[in-house]
């Protein structure tokens, strides 16, 4: 916390804009509030729960914005907020994909795998999106971080596996690991275009085996409480993260 502190301060300008999604729980809002801390720095968060978004975050600098990733028109009206929220030049500009689950499998409204929407297809639109709009008038650069996953190393996503997953046959036990290594390739391959036709710098970030509530959905629910203590020994908080 006390070395964020000290980033911002070289960094933040006279008006920081960082927009966050999936900040209502885990390192989302960890990192939201303490950006928070810093009087330069106001708040987009992005997420489906607004009224506890809003709860969380009381702040003048903080604003609360719907968006469900599963559902592409949520997508497109929160990339529009997110573009005038970011508009300027007086300070830091930051776009923060968050937002992850690892849910069992299941399909959107949309016909697509819930875990792969959230945490690639949906961060997908949402960055291609604001580039496009960001290249039609220009602004100051945005740095674009997608938080991975280090499960991502158990992933063999392959192009078969890819036409498998077009098609909605996605294997129940690897979507997360899958869904986080496409988000890191695709990460890799768009990072010089979205650079220099958006002006969005775009980066992957791991931050290891955080206790956060994406694992609630691996056991029992009476059972995941119980596990605490042994997350307390095993894995890092959400500041560490």
């Amino acid at each position: 916390r006390a070395q964020l502190q000290s980033l911002l301060l070289g960094v933040a300008g006279s008006d920081a804009r960082v927009v966050i999604t999936g900040a209502s729980g885990g390192i989302g809002r960890e990192l939201a509030q303490q950006l928070l801390r810093n009087p330069s720095v106001h708040v987009l968060v992005g997420c489906r729960d607004q009224k506890k978004a809003k709860s969380i975050f009381r702040s003048e600098r903080a604003k609360v914005h719907s968006l469900d990733l599963l559902d592409p028109d949520s997508v497109q009206a929160f990339v529009e907020e997110a573009h005038s929220f970011l508009a300027g030049d007086t300070g830091l500009r930051m776009l923060v994909n968050n937002a992850g689950v690892r849910p069992p499998p299941s399909s959107s409204a949309k016909g697509f795998d819930c875990t792969w929407q959230t945490n690639f297809l949906g961060p997908f639109l949402l960055t291609e999106l604001l580039a496009r709009l960001r290249q039609k008038h220009q602004h100051s650069p945005v740095r674009v971080v997608h938080v991975s996953s280090r499960l991502e190393k158990r992933s063999e996503l392959n192009a078969e596996l890819l036409e498998s997953i077009g098609k909605g046959e996605v294997p129940e036990t690897s979507a997360y690991s899958d869904s986080k290594r496409a988000l890191m390739l695709w990460t890799s391959v768009r990072a010089q275009s979205l650079a220099f036709k958006g002006g969005l710098f775009c980066h992957c970030t791991t931050p290891g085996m955080v206790d956060s509530d994406l694992g609630r959905h691996t056991l029992s629910p009476w059972l995941w409480p119980l596990t605490k203590p042994l997350r307390l020994l095993l894995l890092r908080s959400s500041a560490e993260g």
